[in-house]
């Protein structure tokens, strides 16, 4: 049962070791890069992000610090805009942490682009840092 239970936890460890190596870079789609740097790698993980926005219509950059856990990233503007202090934007990534899923809360009304082009829609891995 000790070796189970050592196996196991190594398992897992190894398995958030190799998470958090995905995680940093850039993803992209037509309109949107996401650019993820891990800052701490032990629980909780921190991130630093940053969302770039090249809609004709709202173009824009929103960067802040996050944390990460299980398949999510959530992080909240550095800079925080009047009616925006809520806001929080989650990345929800799929099991292979390449295709990230990007959204807006709805505390993110008072940034354009946030609204605009963070709807959902997925990204893909696109390079190292």
């Amino acid at each position: 049962m000790k070796k189970f239970l050592i196996a196991v936890l190594l398992m897992s460890a190894s398995s958030l070791c190799l998470a958090q190596a995905q995680l940093n870079g850039r993803f992209k789609n037509a309109d949107t890069t996401l650019h993820i740097i891990v800052l701490q790698s032990h629980a909780p993980v921190a991130v630093a992000v940053s969302a770039r926005v090249t809609k004709p219509e709202c173009p824009g950059r929103i960067a802040g610090l996050g944390s990460f856990k299980g398949q999510t990233i959530k992080f909240s503007p550095y800079v925080t805009k009047a009616g925006g202090e809520a806001c929080v934007i989650t990345a929800e990534f799929d099991k292979t942490f390449e295709r990230p899923k990007v959204t807006a809360g709805e505390g993110c009304a008072a940034y354009k682009e946030a609204m605009c082009a963070l709807d959902g829609r997925s990204l893909k891995y696109f390079s190292d840092n």
